[in-house]
């Protein structure tokens, strides 16, 4: 890619007219003499010492052919000779006197022939390279590139190494802190090289500069034109996630929540998705997004059961947000999905899941009291009073197992309910319908009949009371009575 060694080599061996005084040295494997001008003189200080190609070694022409530039400036092979010396120090990595001497061939000879020129140009730009001087380099590889057919085969890597000297400057200034530089240099690789196989980490690296600078929306800008030219590039998950915090830092909570979303449905890592989601869920939430917010909790839930006292949190919101929308069906059978995921967690149950499942079962199990309470005793007495009793044991029974998951405020409810319960049964006794059929002394003794009978009732309430006083009710009166409220249970 760099010269032309066998053209140049003629060029110099042939062109210059000389008679060479040579003499074998066989066992050495090479030959030597000495450089003639056109007259026939000697030219003092110019030696050839040419190395047989057989044993490797490499010919060492640079001297006399930089003597001979130096001495013979207007010969017409001076810079083909001058380009030999600049291909033999470039490939001896001698990588600064290689640009001067290929640089003088450019400043020197305008007029040179269009090959020779290209290859010096070749030199002065990977030679720079090699240097670290990366703004000449992106120069000389323009100007390669400027005399390169499109056809030919080294043009895609020419085209890579204009990128790689733009990108280097990037990096430079990133580096150095300077961003802004960062981000430009990388950014005019899409349009100095497209077709680089270099642009597309240029372009996502132009991203995370200007996220550095915070500025949010120009980075969004650049990774989503990123995301959007190279598809099927391996950075597309990482340019979702830079996408994403740029949107959460610029306030646009909607479209952050549907990069998060994004992130959650392509990414193949559990707990990777876990996580998008509800960061998803909660975005949309703070977007009064409720719909989308609610679709997404919905598939957290369904995909991750575990950890459960997240999986029950996500819960809690979801029912919070079908007790906003008043739909109490849906509200319900997501608070009965909470008592049961909290009854079947095992070792993974948790003071918040009991706490949480607790609140559920009491919303569940408060319209049983208002449903008792409503069942009046009529005639015939026997059966309203069997309906009665059954609502109450029914209303018992619930609010005793709420005793059982020891949480103060739901603990403190439920015994209060239990004596409203007894209380409402024994008032109900009292004030239960008459038969009309009595005669005075069937009446009184029907009276005392149920005296009695309410009266164990009338004690019960007041033994509730005391022990909801003392227990819970102070952590219940901060709350307030729920009663027949179908509140939240958080």
């Amino acid at each position: 890619m760099l010269t032309q060694r066998g053209r140049w080599g003629s060029a110099v061996l042939i062109g210059l007219s000389c008679t060479v005084a040579l003499y074998a040295q066989l066992t050495r494997g090479f030959i030597s003499g000495t450089v003639q001008d056109q007259s026939g003189a000697v030219v003092e200080g110019v030696s050839i010492a040419i190395i047989h190609i057989a044993t490797g070694i490499k010919r060492d022409t640079v001297t006399s052919s930089i003597r001979f530039a130096d001495a013979f400036p207007q010969h017409e092979q001076a810079a083909a000779v001058l380009g030999s010396a600049a291909d033999d120090l470039y490939e001896m990595k001698d990588y600064r006197p290689a640009v001067t001497a290929a640089q003088r061939i450019i400043d020197t000879y305008p007029g040179a022939e269009a090959g020779l020129r290209r290859s010096a140009w070749v030199v002065v730009a990977h030679g720079s390279f090699e240097l670290a001087d990366y703004v000449p380099a992106e120069h000389a590889y323009t100007e390669v590139l400027k005399a390169t057919p499109e056809s030919d085969d080294s043009r895609a890597g020419l085209v890579d190494n204009l990128a790689a000297s733009i990108y280097k400057q990037g990096e430079i200034a990133n580096e150095a802190k300077d961003y802004r530089a960062a981000a430009d240099n990388f950014l005019r690789i899409r349009s100095a090289a497209p077709t680089s196989t270099i642009r597309a980490a240029a372009e996502y690296d132009a991203g995370t500069a200007l996220l550095r600078l915070e500025e949010w929306t120009e980075a969004a800008s650049v990774l989503e034109a990123f995301r959007s030219t190279f598809p099927d590039h391996q950075l597309q998950p990482e340019a979702t996630k830079q996408i994403a915090y740029a949107y959460r830092q610029s306030g646009q909570l909607s479209r952050a929540a549907g990069e998060y979303d994004r992130i959650a449905t392509q990414s193949k890592d559990p707990a990777l998705r876990s996580e998008a989601l509800l960061v998803a869920g909660d975005l949309f939430e703070q977007a009064k997004s409720r719909d989308r917010a609610l679709d997404v909790y919905i598939r957290y839930v369904n995909e991750f059961p575990r950890p459960v006292e997240t999986a029950i949190e996500t819960r809690s919101k979801i029912a919070e947000m079908y007790k906003v929308a008043k739909d109490e069906t849906l509200y319900h059978k997501e608070l009965e999905e909470i008592v049961r995921a909290d009854a079947t967690a095992g070792t993974e149950r948790s003071g918040r899941t009991r706490t949480i499942a607790a609140r559920s079962a009491l919303v569940l199990a408060e319209p049983l009291f208002p449903a008792f309470v409503a069942v009046k005793l009529r005639q015939p007495f026997e059966a309203s009073l069997e309906k009665k009793q059954e609502r109450m044991e029914v209303t018992i029974e619930a609010m005793s197992r709420l005793v059982d998951y020891e949480i103060a405020d739901v603990t403190a409810a439920a015994t209060f309910y239990m004596a409203e319960t007894y209380f409402d049964f024994s008032r109900s006794l009292a004030e239960s319908e008459r038969p009309t059929d009595l005669k005075p002394a069937e009446l009184e003794e029907y009276e005392m009949d149920l005296d009695e009978t309410a009266f164990p009732f009338e004690e019960k309430p007041s033994r509730y009371t005391r022990r909801t006083w003392n227990c819970c009710m102070p952590a219940f009166l901060t709350r307030g009575p729920r009663r027949v409220s179908a509140g939240s249970p958080s």
